[in-house]
C-alpha cells in the first residue's frame, strides 16, 4: 500500500540522516567537523497541508498535466509566466522553480498521485502505530512526531510537507530517576546464530517492552 511504502521510504532515508549525523563529512572553515554525539532521540516533523503556494502550484500542475504527452507538463517558461503573477507565490519566486522541477521528478518515479495536495492517509497516525519500528529500525530510546506548522523554529521545518517529513536527533538527558542503571550482558548460547552478544543498560523504570526495544 502507499502507506506502508511511504513508511519504508521514511526510515530509510531517516537511516542515512542519522549515519550522516553521526559521521558528518564536512569541513568548517578549513577543519574538519568531528562525530556529534550519538543520539538516542528522534522528532519527526509533519505537516497534513502544503503551505498556500506549493497547494496554488500543484493545482497548476495538476490542470496541466498531460499524460500522454511526452514531456507531461507545458514547458517551464510557460509555468513561470503564468504563476508568477499570482500573490501568494510572488514572495517565493525563488523557490518555485525547485519545487516545480522537485514535483517533476517526484510525478516521473510515483506518478500523478504525487499531485494531489493531501495524503491519502493520516501520516502523523501512521508514523505514531509505527513508533517501535522506527525506534528499533534507528536504534534509539524515545520519538516524538511534531506539527511543523506549531514548531518554533520555522526556519528548520520550512520544507516540510504532505509526504515529506524531516527529522531532527539529539541526545537527551534520562531523567534523574532513571539515571541509576545496571548493565547486563546477554549471550546467545545457540551456536551458528546472529546476535551472539548484546550489552546493554537496564533502569529502574524499565518495562520488559523498553528492554525488547532496547
Amino acid at each position: 500500500t502507499k502507506a506502508a511504502d511511504h513508511l519504508m521510504e521514511c526510515v530509510h532515508d531517516f537511516r542515512i540522516r542519522l549515519k550522516n549525523y553521526t559521521n558528518p563529512n564536512v569541513k568548517k572553515k578549513g577543519k574538519n567537523v568531528g562525530p556529534n554525539e550519538v543520539p538516542n532521540h528522534i522528532t519527526i516533523f509533519v505537516a497534513a497541508n502544503y503551505p498556500s503556494w506549493q497547494e496554488t502550484t500543484l493545482n497548476y500542475l495538476k490542470e496541466k498535466y498531460n499524460p500522454s504527452a511526452e514531456s507531461h507538463f507545458p514547458e517551464n517558461t510557460e509555468i513561470l509566466q503564468h504563476l508568477k503573477g499570482i500573490p501568494e507565490i510572488k514572495p517565493f519566486m525563488k523557490k518555485l522553480m525547485p519545487f516545480v522541477a522537485h514535483v517533476k521528478t517526484q510525478v516521473a518515479e510515483k506518478g500523478s498521485s504525487v499531485l494531489e495536495s493531501h495524503l491519502p492517509f493520516c501520516e502523523s497516525d501512521l508514523f505514531n502505530i509505527n513508533k517501535d519500528y522506527f525506534l528499533r529500525s534507528l536504534d534509539l530510546d524515545s520519538l516524538d512526531i511534531c506539527e511543523a506548522s506549531s514548531y518554533h523554529d520555522q526556519k528548520l521545518v520550512a520544507d516540510v510537507c504532505p509526504g515529506k517529513p524531516i527529522c531532527k536527533f539529539e541526545k537527551r538527558e534520562l531523567d534523574p530517576i532513571d539515571k541509576s542503571s545496571a548493565v547486563v550482558t546477554l549471550v546467545n548460547i545457540q551456536p551458528c546464530t546472529p546476535f551472539f552478544k548484546q550489552t546493554l543498560n537496564l533502569y529502574d523504570t524499565d518495562t520488559v517492552e523498553d528492554v525488547i526495544l532496547r
